[in-house]
């Protein structure tokens, strides 16, 4: 999958067929559900007069656990050095054997400072916590945010949370520079408010007692993906100085949508 990833990002890339790798340290006994494996992505180098560059994957996946070495480099380079790369993908351990949960969720809490404990969202880094719909699914999300997560309910719904620190060039959150960054996201999801805003939403920037700001819109799908899109989503927003934090969701059916609404009055921030 990685390499299809770095594919579709470079054309030109040729991914060769994974093959079998194991670090010695697991050779004999392995930690249970560890896996592992080795992919090479090849960019041919033919208008440089080269051998090209190369993209090598070792991936070693211990249940819902993913740890990726990636090293990239011209050919040239990655064989001058390929005794020392060797080294050290050979020299990959687990300083601590932890039971499969522990394993996953050490690093979120680490990197992300957030844990999930049933449907219930605990960020202690941000001082986020989020309780989603009851019965719906939740896992942990990455992408280009400071936190994600996602809950899904079995009817198709969905909702998101996520954590965005101050744009390259911003010092902090405002209301205005908040506006302009979420209606260029929404431009390019084909995404618009509704006209008339439902009496349960709030449609414009109301002050919180503690100096932050909420702003709550229902959004129309202007190029739904297939016949059974939602007819709506709900953007639900909170503006800090230094975090801007985003509840995206759509019900499937009215239940799931009056789960939805009711849950994102949920979303607090310590301070």
């Amino acid at each position: 999958t990685l390499a299809e990833a770095f594919a579709r990002l470079e054309p030109r890339a040729e991914a060769g067929l994974a093959t079998a790798w194991r670090p010695p340290a697991y050779e004999t006994s392995a930690p249970a559900r560890m896996d592992s494996a080795r992919v090479a992505v090849t960019v041919p180098g033919a208008d440089r007069g080269d051998d090209g560059d190369r993209a090598i994957f070792h991936v070693v996946t211990i249940g819902s656990l993913q740890h990726v070495l990636v090293t990239r480099g011209s050919a040239a380079a990655l064989a001058t050095h390929a005794r020392a790369l060797d080294a050290l993908y050979q020299s990959y351990a687990l300083v601590e054997a932890a039971p499969e949960r522990d394993a996953a969720a050490r690093p979120l809490r680490y990197h992300l400072g957030s844990v999930l404990e049933g449907n219930r969202y605990e960020n202690a880094r941000y001082g986020v916590s989020f309780a989603g719909p009851a019965g719906w699914r939740a896992e942990h999300r990455v992408g280009g945010a400071r936190f994600r997560a996602r809950w899904s309910a079995s009817d198709g719904s969905q909702l998101w949370l996520a954590g965005y620190g101050p744009p390259a060039g911003i010092d902090a959150w405002t209301t205005a520079n908040a506006d302009r960054w979420i209606a260029h996201r929404l431009d390019e999801r084909g995404l618009r408010p509704l006209a008339e805003q439902p009496a349960e939403l709030v449609d414009a920037w109301r002050p919180d007692a503690d100096g932050a700001a909420t702003r709550a819109v229902a959004l129309q799908v202007l190029k739904p993906s297939s016949p059974t899109a939602p007819r709506r989503r709900v953007l639900h927003v909170q503006v800090h100085q230094d975090l801007l934090l985003i509840l995206d969701g759509y019900g499937a059916t009215e239940a799931s949508e009056r789960a939805l609404l009711n849950a994102r009055r949920s979303l607090q921030r310590a301070r």
